[in-house]
């Protein structure tokens, strides 16, 4: 309620104010029910006491468009734990200098070791010192990785953060050459050794380039999803036989749905007597009624099944023509990070399903780090494909170029990414799976039907 011209500011504040309570994080809180009886320009009342206050009631503009210059926009990955156990501390060489290695790691895309130093790096301020560092083995002069750290003791609960993201180059290592007294790990009071071993957990969190990603907007129908959840052999007049052999289930579905949602399954069921199972044992079970949730009611999985499916869910979803459900895989993949490792097979995938943004990032990837990728592992497979290899032999001499223009009047369509390509399309009605080429073409396409 709106305060009127009887009220007493004060008296009103005091009710407010008597009204604060502590929560249990110890901060201080106020029942909406009590701040409801004051209006916007009342509130600056509750913070401070100037005789004179100016407020407006109106709200910041909206921002419709960030630019980033000189450097690519970054966002922080999940973090992730690689553990090191140092086998009989006591034991372990300890002259200062001397340094324990443990074997390499995957992190991230990334390969890592944990060095110690038990009787403490050159650099340490005296000879009772214990130094551990943090080593990212697959940095490189050209792939440097941004990555913050926390080096943790689980027998002690003692944490060790690194307190920025730091960046490892080649050969370089990010820890402390005074992580500990050496008397101090060796005293069994501080609980740094467990049986005599030092355990050393690592959490990592890396920071990668934020892709341009584009997804269409998906309406939930619960409704729909609840009669696939309900179907038996009884209300439904459609059967797959979903899995390997051993592994198989038998998943009831609507017909009438699929000629909808889904053509292309429509059709393959058309081709099977009604009431023999269609099998399909290409698939996972879980991924498949993933698959029909989505054709359903529109459903996205939650976000873990996404990452640890998304290959799987585009492979079904571009061999049952289920674009939304692809897309949105599409981008978790790529948003889960490129890097040397896995660019070269993340090409050749997104080439053979045609998913266009991930092709277009893993490109770009290859192009900022070429001579490294080129030694990965999948490179040797990628350079059995002669297309893909011409396209990126031509986008290296290229150098290609985007338009920064995007507006509706650019029709520089080969210059653009495929997200604002799958924009244009979204916004003409047009179909927006396909590879970057097929994009083009639909664009251009329209383009030449509206010209006179």
């Amino acid at each position: 309620m709106k305060m009127t011209k009887h009220d007493s500011i004060p008296d009103l504040i005091g009710t407010c104010l008597g009204s604060i309570e502590e929560n249990h994080s110890g901060s201080s809180i106020i029942y909406t029910s009590q701040l409801d009886r004051l209006s916007s320009s009342d509130i600056p009342y509750l913070f401070k006491k100037p005789k004179n206050i100016v407020t407006t009631t109106s709200q910041a503009p909206k921002i419709v468009a960030v630019s980033h210059v000189g450097g690519k926009e970054q966002v922080d990955s999940e973090w992730h734990t690689i553990k090191a156990v140092f086998h009989d501390f006591a034991d372990l060489p300890h002259n200062r200098g001397e340094l324990l290695e443990s074997s390499t790691m995957e992190c991230h895309g990334h390969v890592w070791t944990v060095r110690l130093y038990p009787g403490g790096h050159s650099g340490s301020t005296d000879d009772d010192q214990v130094a551990i560092f943090l080593h990212c083995v697959s940095a490189t002069d050209m792939v440097k990785v941004k990555a913050g750290f926390r080096i943790r003791i689980p027998s002690s609960g003692k944490n060790y953060p690194s307190g920025k993201k730091l960046v490892f180059g080649r050969g370089e290592k990010r820890g402390w050459k005074d992580f500990a007294k050496r008397s101090e790990v060796l005293n069994d009071q501080s609980r740094f050794l467990g049986d005599g071993n030092l355990t050393v957990e690592v959490d990592i969190q890396v920071a990668q380039d934020k892709l341009p990603t584009w997804k269409p907007s998906i309406d939930v129908a619960p409704a729909w999803m609840k009669l696939l959840d309900s179907a038996t052999s009884e209300t439904a007049d459609v059967s797959f036989l979903v899995g390997g052999e051993g592994k198989e289930r038998e998943i009831h579905v609507h017909s009438i749905v699929l000629k909808v949602h889904a053509p292309d399954l429509a059709a393959l069921a058309e081709e099977y007597n009604k009431g023999t199972p269609i099998p399909l044992t290409d698939f996972d079970p879980n991924v498949f009624r993933r698959l029909l949730r989505f054709v359903y009611g529109g459903e996205i999985p939650e976000k873990e099944f996404l990452r640890d499916n998304a290959r799987a869910l585009i492979s079904a979803s571009n061999r049952f023509g289920i674009t939304g459900l692809k897309l949105v895989a599409e981008a978790e993949l790529a948003s889960a990070g490129i890097n040397v490792e896995n660019a070269a097979e993340l090409i050749l995938f997104a080439d053979g399903t045609h998913c266009a943004m991930l092709k277009e990032a893993g490109m770009n990837f290859f192009m900022a780090n070429s001579e490294a990728v080129m030694g990965s592992a999948g490179y040797a497979d990628l350079k059995e494909s002669p297309d893909i290899l011409n396209e990126l032999m031509v986008a290296l001499v290229g150098s290609k170029k985007r338009s920064a223009h995007s507006g509706p009047d650019n029709r520089d369509y080969k210059s653009m990414c495929v997200s604002t390509l799958r924009q244009k399309l979204d916004g003409k009605g047009l179909d927006v799976d396909g590879s970057k080429e097929m994009l083009i073409s639909r664009l251009e396409e329209a383009d030449s039907d509206t010209t006179y």
